[in-house]
């Protein structure tokens, strides 16, 4: 039997302990959440990190520090005025 304190604690344990971890780590839960939100609307590839080692392995991007970067300029140019262009 599941004592009576430990019924009542359980909802409260959980939404602090995720705003603690938020709040030690926010970097990485504003990736999670916004690299989730973008994948469900179809802005993303739902494997983002997977989506950019591949470009890597195949020339597209560099991989600068902790950043990808776009390896030429011609093709972000080309993204971006393709992204323009559907506003």
């Amino acid at each position: 039997m599941v004592p009576l304190m430990m019924i009542i604690a359980i909802p409260f344990a959980i939404p602090i302990g995720m705003a603690l971890a938020i709040a030690r780590e926010p970097a990485w839960y504003s990736y999670l959440f916004v690299s989730r939100w973008s994948a469900r609307r179809g802005k993303l590839p739902k494997k983002t990190i997977d989506f950019l080692e591949d470009m890597h392995r195949v020339g597209l991007f560099r991989i600068d520090g902790a950043a990808y970067r776009f390896r030429h300029i011609e093709l972000q140019r080309h993204l971006l005025n393709k992204t323009s262009d559907r506003r």
